[in-house]
């Protein structure tokens, strides 16, 4: 480490804020900002110099800087045009006392020591959605002005890079978004790196093919598990070469420092065409939910109405939940409320479920084709023969009717696999294989 910060030598970027051209006058002010180009942190933030001790500071530096930049004004320390020159880090101090870097012995004591340190250092270089006051998105804009377009958003939970700031914005990068975004919505430095404490959303992402989790933070303790490369884990200390973590499975222990990413699991920003493929994300995943909990009460309902009717079946075949449901279209199912109307009308709950369950149990056999067919099969309903299916097809089917066709199709059934159905005057068991009777009807096998 110390022969690497001897060597420091870095690639930097370079904002002067001048007008272009105006390199003279010594009463003028400006900033300049200098950035390390390999991590783009901010080195040295808007030393203010003349404008001549500036450009003889620039000369003698960087003579191979560009020094025609774009106007801005002098309090400013907005990155409008750069170039890259390569110079010694360690070297780099202003005559008024500026140094770019810090002493070696003072870069060894900022090494983070725990968790809270990383914190910290993590934060100084980030800015996170301050989820109190914000409503519902933070707009990304263009310029560090509300007049500037916006490019992008940033919903609760989200974080960004930070590059600098300007007259109460931050202009940051976050995924595929580079902007400004106002400070008075944004945490960085101490307040960031509590909440971020707070919350727990400090993780670390496995750059290895494997890694191991060890017991202890020592490469000698005993191995607890395993954590496969992209996977992640929240962490919950850190002391130096080890991070302690928490895996998905809840499995604890501590893993080196050396073979994963440090980070948050906090969002990123979007622009606007991952917002609109994100809402569209959202709006699935609620009409998903919606449907399984309409399921899910529609099913409750079911349940507790077959127990209230199994109560009070007075002698009636129990009724059982066989679990195989069958999908029909409404126009199917609704046929199937209509014959129930027409055969058992003035049936129970259990003589309506009954009819219904012989017509699927037809469809499922495969012998007589569609619902329609087997409804529409010569000889079998009285009222197809009759050709009154027309009248009762015409007429809305009421709600026990609709009930029982729905809670056979969705597996109810109080008559096993029998095909077959008949009134009291009509019984002869001599032809039957097995029967039961349910309400005034016999359903029957042969």
């Amino acid at each position: 480490m110390t022969a690497k910060k001897n060597s420091l030598t870095a690639l930097i970027l370079v904002a002067a804020l001048l007008v272009c051209g105006v390199l003279t006058g010594a009463e003028r002010q400006n900033g300049l900002t200098v950035y390390a180009a390999e991590t783009d942190n901010i080195i040295r933030e808007n030393l203010n110099l003349p404008s001549a001790a500036l450009a003889d500071e620039l000369s003698e530096r960087l003579p191979e800087a560009e020094l025609c930049l774009s106007g801005s004004t002098a309090s400013e320390t907005v990155l409008d045009t750069t170039a890259i020159v390569t110079v010694n880090v360690q070297d780099w101090k202003t005559d008024t006392g500026h140094r770019a870097v810090p002493d070696e012995d003072e870069y060894e004591h900022a090494l983070p020591e725990t968790l809270e340190d990383l914190a910290l250092q993590y934060a100084a270089a980030h800015v996170i959605i301050n989820n109190d006051k914000i409503g519902t998105t933070l707009n990304i804009r263009t310029a560090h002005s509300t007049s500037g377009d916006v490019i992008g958003k940033f919903y609760a939970d989200s974080e960004g890079t930070l590059r600098r700031e300007s007259h109460g914005w931050y202009f940051i990068d976050s995924g595929d978004v580079t902007g400004w975004v106002s400070a008075d919505y944004m945490l960085t430095g101490q307040e960031a790196a509590d909440r971020l404490l707070e919350d727990g959303s400090f993780i670390i992402t496995v750059t290895a093919n494997s890694l191991n989790v060890r017991e202890e933070p020592d490469t000698e303790a005993a191995v607890v598990g395993s954590i496969k490369k992209d996977e992640t884990a929240a962490v919950t200390s850190y002391e130096p070469g080890w991070f302690g973590i928490v895996t998905e499975e809840g499995k604890e222990g501590y893993v080196s420092a050396d073979y994963v990413n440090f980070g948050t699991s906090l969002k990123k920003a979007m622009t606007p065409e991952q917002e609109k493929e994100y809402l569209a994300e959202l709006a699935r995943l609620e009409e998903e939910r919606r449907k399984a909990e309409e399921a899910r009460r529609i099913a409750e309902e079911r349940a507790a109405r077959v127990a209230s009717a199994n109560a009070s079946g007075s002698g009636n075949p129990v009724i059982v939940d066989t679990g195989r449901a069958v999908a029909l279209s409404e126009s199917d199912i609704r046929m199937i409320a209509c014959i129930i109307n027409a055969e058992a009308c003035t049936e129970t709950y259990h003589g309506k479920l009954a009819v219904a369950n012989v017509i699927l149990n037809r469809y499922r056999s495969g012998r007589w084709g569609s619902i329609h067919d087997v409804i529409f099969a010569p000889g079998q309903f009285d009222t197809a023969g009759l050709d009154r299916l027309n009248y009762y097809l015409s007429v809305e089917p009421n709600a026990k009717c609709w009930q029982a066709a729905r809670d056979a199709c969705a597996g109810y059934n109080n008559v096993g696999s029998h095909w077959y159905f008949c009134a009291r005057k009509s019984f002869n068991p001599s032809r039957y294989t097995s029967y039961v009777w349910v309400d005034n009807q016999c359903f029957y096998s042969r």
